[in-house]
């Protein structure tokens, strides 16, 4: 669901920018 993707990319940006930025590149 969108909503469960979101939560996921939210938990992975609390995790690091980096990271964050490679989840969003994935997604």
């Amino acid at each position: 669901m969108i909503v469960e993707k979101l939560h996921n990319s939210f938990s992975v940006c609390t995790t690091g920018v980096n990271t964050c930025i490679l989840f969003a590149l994935l997604v």
